[in-house]
């Protein structure tokens, strides 16, 4: 009851393809950086849209988050390195939200 995630993958999108361990980071970024209890739950919302992923999460920050702040630098380099310089990170007062471009495989 700590937690959930929600998953609305689009059909297409499932050939689609991510850097290594962008998926991971970016769930594992929610964990670190927000409190998670029973009586504050985090919700997750992994979702597809034109050619993107977004990994967004409702905002209930720690006080001293364990964070090197590397995870998003790492995936936004792993971009970079392919090419693509399109990861987009959006925060408001009530959520943070994570959106990362799908590649095409070869």
């Amino acid at each position: 009851n700590n937690f959930d995630v929600e998953f609305n993958i689009e059909s297409a999108d499932l050939q689609k393809q991510l850097p290594p361990l962008a998926m991971q980071m970016l769930l594992e970024n929610c964990f670190n950086h927000n409190v998670v209890s029973n009586s504050k739950p985090l919700h997750i919302k992994v979702y597809s849209s034109v050619n993107s992923l977004t990994v967004e999460n409702n905002l209930q920050k720690k006080q001293n988050p364990d964070s090197t702040g590397q995870g998003l630098k790492n995936i936004e380099g792993r971009y970079r390195f392919a090419g693509v310089d399109a990861v987009k990170i959006e925060s408001d007062e009530n959520r943070f939200c994570v959106t990362i471009p799908l590649i095409m495989p070869n």
